[in-house]
């Protein structure tokens, strides 16, 4: 049984690492890496922990409340299930899992000898992710098992090869100033604490059809896997943020981040390093895509409750996101990013008062700092900006203060008892 619960466990973490490292943890390291220079360690710490940290604590809220839903619980039902479906359609069909088909194009087939639009490039990308999302069972043991092997193959080659030939010398000065905002700011950019939410969905439900249906060995095992995808997560960025920073004597911030990996891996492995990383993005993303699919289908599939709606809203997903796709990953990002940048922080909230004990109390605060969190956020997005604390200005959290006075505000309030 041990041996059983450590191969799922293994299975399950590998899944979760290849569902959460998509085409941006490719790009984003190394470019901080190329910014920081000699203090390319101080600038990979803020970074992961922003990023990866807050996915992995996401993660971990959603096991220590059992599901997403309870989690969301103190909102009350109706709010909870709208702002959920939000969260879910944005970080599904409207927007993440459009942009990894179209990034998957941009990068790894456009401008190569091969002979295919953007438009029928979607159209086999999601026929594959249709095929390896439907069977709701399967998806993490495909992911687990065959993708991530594939993903971490490339990314292993691509890292060792710089370890041990690196392109050029470490600058000796960085390039930009405040080393930390930099990494914290991207890091809370990739809003990857979101997708964790919605990805620990599918996680949860694999490991349920493992066998693991009490809620005590189901937390051991997501827990345990939310730190070997964490663990993996910490090697991969450590690689890529290092390789950007042996490149800081030779680029300049002007080089693109896309670009900038492009010049990485034609310098460490020649010609043959854009198969390389046309493969690595691939799986980047179509792994990625699975989970969103698999994700999005299996929470609209429990609203709905009835049989077969999970293979039904699967197609109709994939063919919704492959439509999309066609945008191109600019204007998918610049329509998602204001509506992404209002949803991020009462996510954040909504995570961290889930550690907190679960109480009319707790939800009361849960529930204003929300409102503080999402009326904030609202505001930043119209263009008002609420600088009260300007280090919080400069790393894009400036919600936080408005969350934690409602929060307050919401704690001091009398209530009857079950008046929640």
């Amino acid at each position: 049984m041990k041996n059983k619960q450590r191969t799922d466990t293994l299975v399950i973490g590998f899944a979760l690492f290849s569902m959460f490292f998509g085409a941006g943890n490719v790009i984003f390291p190394p470019y901080l890496g190329l910014q920081a220079g000699p203090q390319w360690l101080i600038a990979f710490a803020s970074y992961f922990i922003m990023d990866i940290g807050l996915a992995m604590v996401g993660v971990l809220a959603v096991v220590k409340c059992s599901t997403a839903e309870e989690l969301l619980k103190p909102l009350g039902k109706v709010v909870a299930v709208v702002f959920f479906s939000v969260l879910t359609l944005c970080l599904g069909p409207m927007f993440a899992v459009p942009r990894t088909a179209a990034t998957t194009y941009e990068m790894g087939i456009k401008d190569t000898p091969i002979d295919i639009g953007p438009t029928w490039f979607a159209v086999i990308f999601f026929v594959i992710v249709f095929l390896l999302s439907i069977k709701e069972s399967a998806v993490v043991d495909i992911v687990g098992k065959i993708l991530t092997p594939i993903l971490l193959v490339g990314l292993v080659i691509l890292i060792v090869k710089g370890l041990v030939s690196p392109l050029g010398e470490i600058a000796e000065e960085p390039q930009v100033d405040n080393i930390v905002s930099y990494g914290v700011e991207s890091g809370y950019q990739a809003m990857d604490a979101m997708g964790s939410l919605l990805l620990t969905l599918v996680i949860v439900s694999s490991a349920m059809q493992k066998g693991y249906t009490d809620e005590k060995s189901r937390s051991k095992v997501v827990a345990a896997a939310a730190l070997i995808a964490g663990g993996i997560m910490f090697l991969v960025y450590l690689g890529l943020t290092y390789l950007g920073a042996t490149v800081s004597d030779i680029y300049d911030l002007g080089t693109t981040r896309v670009n900038l990996v492009i010049n990485i891996v034609h310098g460490l492995l020649g010609g043959g390093g854009r198969v390389i990383i046309a493969i690595v993005i691939a799986m980047a993303c179509l792994t990625t895509a699975i989970a969103l699919i698999s994700s999005a289908s299996t929470f609209f599939a429990s609203l709905i409750k009835k049989k077969g709606s999970y293979e039904v809203l699967v197609t109709v997903f994939c063919l919704f996101s492959c439509f999309i796709s066609t945008m191109g990953v600019e204007s998918i990002l610049n329509f998602a990013a204001p509506i992404l940048g209002i949803i991020y922080p009462p996510v954040l909230t909504l995570i961290i008062m889930g550690f907190l004990p679960r109480s009319d109390k707790t939800a009361m605060a849960t529930r204003f700092a929300f409102v503080g969190a999402l009326a904030a956020s609202i505001i930043e997005t119209a263009g008002v900006k609420i600088t009260l604390i300007p280090a919080f200005a400069g790393m894009g959290i400036n919600w936080v203060i408005p969350a934690l006075v409602l929060g307050i505000i919401g704690a001091c309030i009398p209530i009857n008892k079950n008046s929640i």
